[in-house]
């Protein structure tokens, strides 16, 4: 009889029984077995034994010992003198004759058909005897039996394991539509088990009505259509039925198979959408508005605007364009902190949308940036009154966490001629505010011809930005990256900041974007690379601790275009001695999506010296889901905006959660910013985010406030 580790078929278990069968009497032996080779090639273990009466007696899963694997190929452990490859005469295979009852005895290799080997077919005797090359011969037809069993039994369980595991749905079609065959997620995606669905009319079951309930009559079934004429058929918005009259939103594809005779005639995999579709309208609803205000963006202001503006030439109907930036906003945001600053700036968005009509648009830019569209305007004068009475409104004193507050604002104004264009109005409207702030704050300016395109201000700051490198008035603050599972510092973002003589410390938001628009930032950029590598390296060696010390630096659109980035990263890492895997380089997503081929290659070269590379402010544009995947990426970092409404905003865990779960599927791991409250960090924890930065733990400090961070932990009271 044959014993057998597996659980075979009857017919398989036959066919294996037949092949040891042939293996004992053809070359007259007491014992055939098979016998797996071990990872480490040291010995094998039998998977299946066939004993005549008399023979040597192994038991499945008894370990055999054999020679290394390094010693020849595989099955090399079973070569004796009599290998047909030798060409030397036939002999029982030394080791064998360890084995317990054994006097002779050989084995062949079992090549599986991909060229693998399996392991090997033996046939031993406890009866001394000689091993003619016919033995090897006759044993080595018994195995291709073996392997052509094993073939088939690795094919079916793959074939199962694909039905059982796949994430699409999987449904087998006949020429009438009937299926014969489903996959358990096909099935728990529709409501039913596998065997409700088999032998069932596809289209009488889950696809007889459209995506409102209207009937889907037979004539007008694509998918049955795609059967009969031989043509695949992809529908990208439909909607299945399930067994309790609940319509689910899926893709599919319906591949015929021409060749088929009967049944399988067409293969349909679908997958329900519900989700991915719904996280994508919602980052679609994000890329177009401000998530702090629900204010419609710079985006989508720019859309409207260029609409009226088309509207306009052709109805001739004036419009004006206000442009306000906030005056002492920055003294509530360092007084108060940053949870007053919005909502600050929450109130200043209801007021301004209070003080326009229903036809009129107004956008956050972004910062304490506003923009506002306004319709119907014949003369300049119709844009003051509304600019003054803005004025007005935001002056008034706003409560924020049970204190009194001022704020004002400055207003740039730009009316539409016969044929403005919308980048040139709101740069006017932009050269109109700074003039509006030189002319003292809390005023508004409307544009004129001979204004200069730049404020004496901005030249100002610009000239003395050129010359703040060599002054060495730029500095590099850090922000605490922590593991959110043990809540301790693993890193630190490398944040940029200057140090004006005059001025005081400078926001980078004033500062930036110039440096951008100017090229300054790619000097900057180099150096502060080089500066945080370099640092990094200082803390790794002095704090025994910290020697996985990762250190974040961002890109920005610039600086990662530049055809020598590669080298420019490679000699920072280099100077500083700092390991390329404890790097890690922050690029958005809207640098991600500008060439997606370029960037592809940018990120492939970056990731070949070992860095580390990350999704910074997640969620705040729109890259396709699609798209992130085929991108080299470690991190995704979730913007502090969804981190910010975990607990105000019923859909920010489902996204958060939506936005871990698919990082974590494609290898990466997930960064929360901007934690300020102990219920945002728990909420986190919760949503399987790995790392976290915000107030919470600490402000960006000095490398000296971090040595003492370092040193000391953070602070329990944090």
């Amino acid at each position: 009889m044959v014993s057998s580790a597996r659980h075979e078929s009857q017919s398989e278990q036959a066919l294996l029984e037949h092949a040891l069968i042939l293996a004992c009497t053809a070359v007259g032996m007491g014992t055939a077995f098979v016998a797996r080779d071990n990872a480490d090639g040291a010995c094998r273990r039998v998977a299946a034994v066939h004993r005549q009466p008399g023979g040597p007696t192994l038991i499945v899963g008894q370990a055999l010992v054999c020679r290394p694997a390094a010693a020849g190929s595989p099955g090399s452990g079973s070569r004796g003198a009599g290998d047909p490859g030798s060409g030397r005469g036939a002999a029982t295979d030394a080791w064998l004759l360890a084995l317990p009852g054994v006097a002779a005895g050989l084995t062949v290799p079992i090549l599986l058909a991909d060229g693998t080997a399996h392991g090997v077919l033996g046939a031993v005797d406890s009866r001394p005897r000689a091993i003619a090359r016919e033995d090897r011969a006759t044993l080595a037809e018994a195995a291709l039996v073996v392997a052509a069993l094993l073939d088939q039994e690795s094919i079916k369980r793959r074939h199962d394991l694909v039905l059982r595991s796949a994430g699409e749905g999987i449904v087998g079609l006949d020429r009438q539509g009937v299926i014969t065959f489903v996959s358990t997620m096909a099935a728990r995606t529709l409501g039913y088990q596998p065997a409700d669905l088999i032998g069932r009319d596809h289209h009488a079951l889950f696809h007889h009505s459209g995506s409102h309930g209207e009937p889907l009559s037979e004539a007008d079934c694509p998918i049955l259509a795609a059967i009969r004429s031989g043509n695949g058929h992809r529908e990208a918005d439909a909607v299945f039925w399930r067994r309790t009259g609940r319509a689910v939103p899926v893709e599919y594809v319906c591949t015929p198979m021409p060749d088929a005779v009967n049944a399988d005639a067409a293969l349909l995999l679908f997958k329900d959408v519900t989700e991915s579709r719904a996280f994508e309208e919602e980052m679609l609803r994000q890329a177009y508005h401000d998530p702090l205000t629900a204010l419609p963006n710079r985006n989508l202001f720019m859309e409207r605007l260029e609409h009226h503006l088309q509207e306009n030439q052709r109805a001739s109907d004036g419009m004006a364009v206000l442009f306000l930036d906030l005056d002492r906003f920055k003294n509530i945001n360092d007084s108060l902190g940053h949870g007053a600053g919005d909502e600050l700036l929450i109130g200043v968005a209801q007021r301004v949308a209070a003080c326009i009509r229903q036809d009129d648009v107004v956008a956050r830019f972004g910062g304490d940036e506003f923009a506002v569209m306004l319709t119907g305007v014949r003369h300049s004068a119709d844009a003051v009154l509304v600019a003054e009475k803005l004025l007005a409104d935001i002056q008034e004193p706003f409560v924020l966490d049970g204190h009194e507050a001022y704020v004002g604002t400055s207003i740039g104004i730009a009316v539409a001629g016969p044929h403005s264009e919308a980048g040139a109005l709101i740069r006017d409207a932009d050269v109109a505010l700074h003039r509006a702030k030189l002319g003292g704050k809390g005023r508004c300016v409307v544009f004129e011809e001979t204004m200069p395109a730049f404020s004496v201000e901005r030249l100002s700051l610009e000239a003395d930005l050129r010359r703040a490198l060599e002054r060495r008035e730029l500095r590099l603050y850090y922000q605490p990256v922590l593991d959110l599972g043990t809540e301790k510092i693993v890193g630190a973002e490398a944040l940029v900041r200057w140090e004006h003589p005059k001025h005081g410390l400078v926001s980078p938001s004033d500062f930036i974007p110039m440096a951008e628009e100017t090229g300054l930032i790619l000097p900057i950029g180099k150096w502060v690379l080089e500066e945080a590598c370099r640092q990094a390296t200082i803390w790794r060696r002095k704090y025994a601790d910290h020697a996985d010390f990762t250190m974040a630096v961002n890109l920005s659109a610039r600086q990662f275009q530049q055809p020598d980035l590669v080298e420019q990263v490679r000699a920072a890492l280099e100077r500083a001695d700092f390991a390329p895997e404890l790097l890690r380089l922050e690029i958005t997503e809207s640098i991600l999506m500008e060439d997606v081929d370029a960037t592809q290659a940018q990120l492939l070269a970056l990731r070949g010296l070992g860095v580390k590379l990350a999704i910074d402010d997640f969620g705040t544009g729109y890259s396709s889901l699609s798209y992130i995947q085929r991108f080299p990426v470690d991190t995704l970092k979730i913007d502090r905006s969804f981190v910010m409404g975990l607990s105000e905003d019923a859909r920010n865990p489902s996204i958060v959660q939506a936005a871990a779960s698919l990082a974590h599927a494609l290898g990466m791991d997930v960064t929360a910013e901007g934690i300020e409250t102990v219920d945002q960090l728990r909420s986190l924890q919760g949503l399987s985010c790995d790392h976290g930065q915000g107030y919470l733990f600490a402000r960006p400090l000095s490398s000296e406030a971090i040595d003492s961070l370092l040193t000391n932990g953070i602070p329990r009271d944090r």
